[in-house]
This record gives structure tokens, C-alpha cells and sequence, in this order.
């Protein structure tokens, strides 16, 4: 399941090397992230390992005017017209969350509140083969915005 949804993002990702100047490129590349998409307006990273050994990581540093919880509501309303099914939306201190079940996973949109880039927006999306109690959302919640915003220099 890893590979094919890895494999998938890597397809659709247009790799072209105009890495954005506020990536800490060597943090990147230590960590062994996949580059999916790099362009203009949004750089697209993935790693099968981040969090835990059964989830997949994705996040993008996306250009943007909007809000964050614009940012959610949009996301939200685009994943909705795939193949999953909306779960929930809910936030928390740090984070608005959107929760969607697939058929073989779930996964979560995380949007931070706080942006530590001018312009960029950060998102996170986190695949995960089981569905996660409160406690374990809130968990994912911080443990992959640390590794996103820790590759901001």
C-alpha cells in the first residue's frame, strides 16, 4: 500500500530542482525525503518512515494569500472530490484537521495555525492503515509538524 500511494505522488509530481530558499536542503536530504513536487508555488515531500513504521508522511510548503483555515476548508473541499470519504474536521491548538477514510487507510490534513513562512503555507498529510483515537491524532498532530517545520532554516 506504502509504494503504491508513494509511487502515485512521485507520478504526479513534477520534479524540477528550484528548491525553495528557506529549506534547510541538507535536513532534507539526511532524512531521506522524496522529492514530489517542486515548483514555483508549492514544494511536495514524502517518507514512508517519519512518523512511525506503518504511515506515510507528506508535506508541502504551499504558496498562498489565504488563511489557514482557508487553506483547510480548500483542501478539504478538493479531497472530497476524490475517492475519499470525509470523516471529520476539527482543530486544536496548533492545528485545523481534516480526518478521510479510504479504502485500505485513513488520512489526516493538517494545517498549522501559526505559518513560520511569509507567503508559504505548510500542510501535512499523514496516512495511516488504522483510524486513531483523539490522543494518537493529537500525537501525529505534533509529531509531523515538528518534522515539517524543522526543515525550515
Amino acid at each position: 500500500m506504502k509504494k503504491l500511494i508513494l509511487g502515485l505522488f512521485l507520478i504526479l509530481g513534477a520534479v524540477s530542482f528550484t528548491m525553495p530558499n528557506f529549506i534547510n536542503t541538507t535536513k532534507l536530504q539526511k532524512a531521506g525525503y522524496n522529492i514530489v513536487q517542486d515548483s514555483e508555488t508549492v514544494l511536495t515531500i514524502a517518507d514512508t518512515n517519519a512518523v512511525d513504521g506503518d504511515s506515510i508522511l507528506v508535506a508541502s510548503f504551499y504558496l498562498s494569500d489565504m488563511s489557514p483555515k482557508e487553506l483547510s476548508d480548500a483542501i478539504k473541499a478538493e479531497a472530497q472530490q476524490q475517492d475519499g470519504k470525509f470523516v471529520a474536521s476539527f482543530d486544536n491548538n496548533r492545528a485545523y484537521v481534516n480526518e478521510f477514510k479510504h479504502v485500505d487507510f485513513y488520512s489526516f490534513t493538517i494545517v498549522p495555525k501559526k505559518q513560520k513562512i511569509n507567503k508559504y503555507h505548510i500542510y501535512v498529510i499523514y496516512m495511516s492503515p488504522k483510524k486513531l483515537s483523539k490522543e494518537d491524532i493529537n500525537k501525529v498532530i505534533d509529531a509531523t509538524l515538528n518534522k515539517a517545520e524543522g526543515l525550515i532554516k
